[in-house]
């Protein structure tokens, strides 16, 4: 059965699981170990994420995750693991390696000496995020974003047409079509950058915030029967956020562009 989930919901799980990707891709080689039972742990309790590795088993691949394991650790820096072209193979294998390692608390040094040339700890440990690792969360990441523009997709689908009397009413006045659709892109690039760079914030409070001040400008926008006084109030409060975050530099000029552009709604 899929999971149902709203927007808000679909980023904040988004968010944090780039923060705790981003927790192992900078580790140190001391708590590394640590940082990637972190994010199996996370990966196998969040449901949306859980499926999506679901969707790419299939169990005609026979991978055999601790044999292959066990060859890489055995070879002492001689074996990697199996690379695969198909998107779903890759996800899949990568996922049943990872689990086997941290249920069975293989430490990096055994198998992370396969991806580096030299006999450092931390550059073995970057070979391996490089190689094995970040393919991986970036697969996970565009299936968020593929989530997303299926939301939006649905959305467009719902608001572009209007059924009345059992008659489609399309608007003649192809400016104003032109209009708002390009006022609605700048609406959504706005925030897209917004969502782009959020977790240059560390405080998540403060993450969160923003964001239920951000989508709530954006549904008071799309309702089209505007509202003044609740724009104003995630105004207000975005321009509180921002003497918190004077450091993060272009998130802050993505909200001021925000303020800017939600002001002319309420002017």
């Amino acid at each position: 059965m899929e999971t149902v989930i709203d927007e808000k919901e679909l980023f904040n799980n988004n968010i944090e699981f780039i923060n705790i990707s981003k927790r192992l891709l900078t580790s140190d080689y001391d708590v590394f170990d640590l940082n990637l039972k972190r994010l199996i742990h996370y990966i196998d309790d969040n449901k949306l994420i859980s499926d999506f590795i679901n969707s790419c088993v299939n169990q005609d691949d026979h991978f055999n995750a601790a044999e292959d394991v066990n060859k890489v650790v055995a070879g002492y820096g001689s074996n990697i693991f199996n690379n695969y072209v198909e998107e779903e193979k890759e996800i899949s294998y990568i996922y049943q390696i990872l689990k086997y390692i941290t249920s069975n608390n293989i430490s990096y040094r055994k198998y992370s000496i396969s991806y580096s040339s030299t006999k450092q700890f931390q550059d073995q440990i970057d070979g391996f995020n490089n190689k094995i690792i970040l393919p991986f969360i970036n697969a996970i990441n565009d299936n968020f974003q593929k989530k997303y523009f299926e939301m939006k997709y649905e959305k467009d689908k719902a608001s572009n047409v209007i059924i009345n009397s059992e008659q489609v009413v399309i608007a003649k006045n192809t400016s104003n079509i032109t209009l708002v659709k390009n006022n609605y892109n700048e609406l959504n690039d706005i925030i897209n950058k917004i969502k782009n760079h959020i977790t240059d914030v560390n405080d998540r409070e403060v993450q969160e915030d923003i964001m239920d001040n951000v989508l709530g400008i954006k549904e008071e926008i799309n309702k089209g029967s505007i509202k003044k006084g609740r724009i104003k109030a995630f105004m207000n409060a975005l321009n509180v956020t921002l003497t918190k975050i004077n450091d993060v530099t272009e998130l802050s000029t993505s909200i001021i562009k925000l303020i800017k552009y939600a002001s002319s709604f309420i002017n």
